[in-house]
């Protein structure tokens, strides 16, 4: 009994910090991560409100719209999201080969995080998800008309976009050229070709089977078979395992229940760093260069949940279909970033190493060309100071060079459906979340679900461990 009392009078306690964090604007890490843990999201989300975003806007947009919604705030999150539309349209109306360069010269993290395709259309899935927890079928639909109707376009063009970015971000600019000059005075000359970048691969992420899922089960729910037909074909492209024919086509005398269930959180990229490339010295100091690139390993994603389960009031029991796995998004766009985030990190070796060895350059020419004796006392005293310097500052560019990583962290890892052809009535749904030795993750009821004849009803359960 004591241990209990012990336990309340401590959660208590945890709460009571937790709530007061919340009312701040401070973002303080360790506090956040004790109320992430806690699963208390609209204290995350509050905290990440308050933070000063810099350059990463949009990903905080993202974070902070995922929190509230794991937090039950579809309405907070729904309008986030078409905040965070804006946004995207922003910034992609202002990226430009020239901005994407900058990150050639300063750091990959330098330049206005803009988000990946895949992110973009998963920001509309989840305004169609929220609108379904709202129980507001008509908003999905007017959503889902929107991202039809002109932003599935929008989407198409930023998909060509990207790929020009980066096909530009992989050219040879001036500023290297004139930094293997510099290189060339100090007696080294570098080759080029010694350097081999991962292989140039083609997105293959321009549409959703999530997306196709929804436009299918939320135009069925609103009576629009028609339109609920035609996202079924596309489903049926992107992802033939899903079955959807009794929900486009609600068997006689029947109802249909459709049950989506998001899981987890999605995998996160991680940095990659070659070895140390020894390209030579000048003045007796070795140059060493270090490229990094985004990469994506999926054995360190570490989800606790594999499969999910639902099961009705009835009886029936269902292992959900995979609808789409996000993690294979995040491996397809990383995949697409790596020649040129390798291209740009090169550069940067180059001209910010060209820069410090350019110093030692100019004090060794000054003191040759001194004119009398107390000149070349300063010259002298000049190149040693450069000369000193110079093996200190090329570990600090070094250090410097970090791959870009960001990405929106609380997307779901998996949508998973299962589908029910069942007689009309209300039903309590449970969903179990399944770990790879079919132990219970986590358990999710949903009550009173009402299901009519010759229609469809669509319900959403989501579990962010």
């Amino acid at each position: 009994m004591k241990k209990t009392v012990k336990a309340v009078v401590l959660s208590s306690a945890i709460a009571i910090v937790l709530a007061s964090c919340a009312s701040t604007p401070k973002f303080d890490q360790e506090m956040y991560d004790a109320a992430y843990n806690s699963e208390d999201y609209a204290t995350c989300a509050a905290m990440l409100e308050g933070k000063k975003p810099g350059n990463n806007a949009i990903k905080n947009s993202l974070d902070v719209n995922m929190l509230k919604y794991y937090a039950d705030d579809y309405a907070g999150s729904g309008k986030g999201f078409v905040e965070t539309k804006q946004q995207f349209q922003d910034v992609t109306a202002g990226m430009t080969p020239a901005k994407v360069m900058q990150a050639a010269l300063v750091s990959e993290n330098s330049v206005e995080y803009s988000g990946p395709v895949y992110e973009r259309i998963l920001s509309y899935s989840m305004r169609v998800v929220d609108s379904i927890q709202l129980d507001a079928i008509d908003s999905a639909v007017g959503v889902m008309n929107d991202y039809t109707g002109t932003y599935k376009d929008i989407v198409e063009t930023v998909v060509n976009q990207q790929k020009e970015l980066e096909e530009a971000a992989e050219g040879k600019s001036d500023d290297v050229e004139k930094a293997l000059e510099v290189y060339k005075k100090a007696g080294l000359t570098i080759d080029l070709g010694q350097f081999t970048a991962p292989a140039k691969y083609k997105s293959s992420y321009e549409t959703s089977p999530l997306m196709s899922y929804l436009g299918t089960v939320v135009y069925a729910a609103n009576d629009d078979f028609d339109h609920a037909k035609d996202s079924s074909l596309m489903l049926k492209k992107d992802n033939a395992d899903v079955d959807v024919a009794d929900t486009v086509s609600v068997p006689a005398g029947k109802g249909r229940l459709e049950v989506l269930a998001l899981s987890g959180t999605i995998g996160k990229r991680e940095e990659f760093a070659t070895d140390l490339v020894a390209v030579g010295a000048v003045y007796g100091i070795p140059v060493m260069f270090k490229m990094t690139y985004p990469q994506f390993n999926a054995a360190n994603a570490n989800h606790s949940i594999n499969a999910v389960e639902v099961t009705l009031s009835n009886g029936e029991t269902k292992v959900a279909s995979l609808v789409e796995d996000f993690d294979k998004a995040v491996e397809d766009d990383v995949k697409s970033k790596q020649a040129g985030a390798y291209a740009r990190s090169l550069t940067r070796n180059i001209v910010k190493n060209s820069v410090a060895i350019g110093s030692v350059v100019a004090a060794d020419i000054t003191r040759q060309k001194a004119p009398n004796d107390m000149a070349k006392k300063i010259a002298e005293a000049a190149y040693t100071a450069a000369i000193v310097a110079l093996p200190k500052a090329m570990p600090l560019i070094i250090d410097a060079e970090k791959a870009d990583v960001r990405q929106g962290e609380y997307f779901p890892h998996m949508a998973s459906a299962a589908g029910f052809t069942v007689d009309a009535g209300t039903y309590t749904v449970t969903v179990k979340y399944l770990a790879k030795d079919n132990s219970v993750v986590a358990e999710k009821t949903i009550e009173n679900v009402v299901v009519n004849n010759g229609k469809v009803s669509v319900t959403v359960a989501s579990c962010a461990k």
